[in-house]
């Protein structure tokens, strides 16, 4: 009829008085505890696993935390320099509607650049030993009239990347603060 899934008595050859696996088979006791090793090494593997799953998702969370403001540090600088860039058009604006002519007299607003005023700025909190620096800093006048926009970029992304050496006890944050406010 088949073979059958479960058997009632003793097993060939065993002692039908003494049927305890364990007290017959010696090696049913060591692989018993081998397995009972192995199961505990699995724990720990799966322990340590779970740890570091853990610190994987906190990497994950943090570098998108980093995405995000990296995001928004773009943005402000871009929000920065447009808005330094409508600050002067809004002076050429001001300019245009507020010339007057009459007769001989002609009344008008002059837009002026404080160039030696942020070129003492820039001396006052940039250390100027290195040639570049010192160039940077001389040339800044003659490069924002050209291109004010690029020279702000320029400014702002050597800020942000720390790549402008200031002098002791100097904070990039005021410097910034004081050429974006002055021109």
């Amino acid at each position: 009829m088949g073979i059958p899934l479960f058997h009632l008595g003793p097993l060939k050859g065993s002692d039908p008085f003494n049927s305890d696996p364990f007290n017959s088979d010696p090696f049913n006791f060591k692989k018993g505890s081998n397995q009972l090793e192995q199961n505990k090494q699995y724990k720990d593997l799966n322990e340590r696993l779970d740890i570091e799953n853990k610190k994987l998702a906190e990497i994950i969370s943090l570098q998108n935390k980093i995405g995000n403001i990296n995001t928004q540090k773009k943005a402000l600088f871009e929000q920065a320099i447009k808005n330094h860039i409508s600050f002067s058009t809004k002076i050429d604006e001001l300019i245009r509607d507020f010339s007057l002519v009459h007769d001989d007299i002609e009344i008008k607003i002059e837009k002026i650049y404080l160039h030696d005023k942020c070129k003492e700025l820039l001396k006052d909190f940039i250390n100027l030993q290195s040639h570049d620096r010192q160039s940077f800093v001389n040339d800044w006048g003659s490069k924002y009239e050209v291109d004010a926009k690029s020279n702000i970029e320029e400014f702002l992304q050597q800020a942000l990347e720390n790549k402008l050496e200031l002098k002791a006890y100097k904070e990039i944050k005021d410097l910034t603060k004081g050429i974006l406010t002055e021109n």
